[in-house]
């Protein structure tokens, strides 16, 4: 699993990503890595937010709408903006 997750981070990182799934570099496993700390100039509470998640389980989602941009590693220039909603 060590492996597996030292590699997640080199890859999102290589291709400046800031999330990675799994199941995006082959194996079909319950788990992704985040790294918010490029957003910590707008939100200062993201600064060392680098964290591992195995078998997650949403309990509770809250917050204000937000856009974003998702990519995806095996289409170049894959971007697409998506909105968030408290309710989504």
């Amino acid at each position: 699993m060590g492996q597996l997750v030292d590699n997640m981070f080199e890859t999102m990182y290589n291709a400046s990503g800031v999330g990675l799934a799994a199941p995006q570099m082959g194996p079909a496993s319950h788990l992704f890595i985040v790294d918010a700390t490029p957003f910590c100039e707008e939100h200062p509470e993201l600064d060392g937010f680098v964290k591992v998640f195995i078998n997650p389980i949403v309990l509770e989602e809250e917050g204000k709408k937000w856009d974003f941009n998702e990519g995806c590693l095996s289409i170049i220039d894959s971007g697409r903006c998506f909105s968030q909603t408290e309710d989504s």
